[in-house]
């Protein structure tokens, strides 16, 4: 009684119109178990009862009744309300399973057309790299049980082939012992699924060994580095040194003072101290000069710098042509800015009486270049009135 109670608490499975032979084989399991498949399978009569029918034949003529009304039910319970109002009019158990069968089996041709279509994705099916043996082999096994659901043999020998071709090449080692070991037309579908499953593990367990291990390097390679570097900011910070004789402090040797006697500046040129630049990344670092001519080697431009009295080569220059030089105010800039977008100006001091005032090595004074050139035009002069006078001898 237990046992027909728990049979008749499972649900049957439910049919939309999709997977027919899928279903079909579960329906049929189902009916079996509860012992309804009978009904489906021979529509037999159930004779009537003679009269003064004994208690056997009583029970067995209501056991009939109600295995054909059970199994009409539960095929009424096991299809989606669409299709019942299809079947709702067909009396006997028997005919409503030949209707859903001839309406959604299809016939011999749509069947071979399916299979077709079957195989040829099984054929085109391939093993990803990320992907593993279990999840492969359960796609194409998918693909086989539709197969062989439609009635179409399919052996698992062919599965197997399948697999043993289409695999990464990362299973080669595996493939090619099974093949010197075994003879492959004899190796079970399990056997080699339990192979390459078997190298798939010990990759993997490989690799996270690998990486555990790179990361317990890196982890100690951070410590050492961090120790170092607070071993050294602890030295620096903690290294004290003799008073300077010329500042008086002590975080810093003699030979680096800044105010040592022998030290030069580099922007006044003078000794005993160092000019202390603290530079911003937004601070103007071009220097002004002035535009002496080309280069003779390179693309670039020949500029003079009035505060080191050196001539250099360069090509990130940029003019103002509104500027001018006062050759005669002590080599001073005056400019006459026109534009009124630039706000800052320019002002430069006069340079240190210890620089000798020597020209520039190369170069020549304005009142030079008149002087030539007036020269010039003068002797051109004279020689073109000559040589008028000897055509009118």
């Amino acid at each position: 009684m237990s046992s027909e109670a728990s049979s008749n608490a499972i649900a049957p499975p439910v049919f939309d119109g999709t997977n027919y032979q899928v279903w079909a084989v579960r329906m049929e399991a189902y009916l079996d178990a509860n012992d309804q498949w009978e009904a489906v399978e021979n529509a037999y009569e159930v004779p009537p009862l003679p009269d003064n029918p004994t208690m056997a034949q009583m029970k067995n003529h209501k056991e009939m009744r109600q295995r054909k009304s059970k199994a009409k039910a539960s095929l009424f319970a096991a299809v989606s309300s669409s299709i019942f109002t299809r079947v709702m009019t067909l009396k006997t158990a028997k005919e409503i399973w030949n209707f859903l069968k001839k309406e959604y089996e299809g016939n011999e041709r749509v069947k071979g057309m399916q299979v077709l279509n079957l195989i040829r994705e099984f054929e085109m099916q391939r093993m990803k790299e990320s992907e593993t043996i279990k999840d492969y082999s359960d796609r194409l096994l998918d693909i086989v049980n539709k197969v062989r659901l439609l009635g179409t043999d399919f052996s698992d020998s062919r599965i197997v082939q399948k697999i043993l071709v289409t695999v990464p090449e990362k299973f080669e080692a595996t493939i090619s012992s099974i093949e010197n070991s075994k003879d492959v037309s004899s190796i079970t579908l399990a056997e080699l699924l339990n192979a390459l499953q078997a190298q798939e593990q010990r990759r993997l367990m490989r690799q996270e060994g690998s990486v555990e291990g790179a990361f317990q390097v890196t982890s100690q390679n951070n410590m050492c580095k961090k120790e170092k570097q607070s071993n050294s900011n602890n030295s620096s910070n903690n290294t004290t040194f003799p008073p300077c004789p010329h500042c008086k402090k002590s975080n810093h040797p003699q030979k680096r003072c800044w105010w040592r006697p022998d030290i030069k500046c580099h922007k006044c040129g003078q000794l005993g101290h160092v000019e202390r630049v603290k530079r911003d990344k937004l601070d103007k670092k071009a220097e002004p000069g002035i535009f002496i001519g080309y280069s003779s080697v390179s693309k670039a431009y020949r500029i003079y710098l009035p505060q080191t009295n050196k001539v250099i080569v360069s090509r990130d220059v940029q003019f103002f042509e509104s500027d001018r030089w006062s050759w005669e105010n002590d080599k001073k800039l005056e400019f006459q800015e026109e534009n009124a977008d630039i706000n800052d100006t320019l002002e430069f001091q006069e340079q240190n009486d210890d620089i000798d005032e020597e020209p520039v090595r190369g170069t020549r004074s304005l009142s030079d270049i008149y002087q030539r050139y007036e020269f010039l035009r003068e002797r051109i002069g004279v020689c073109s009135s000559r040589a008028k006078e000897e055509n009118v001898e």
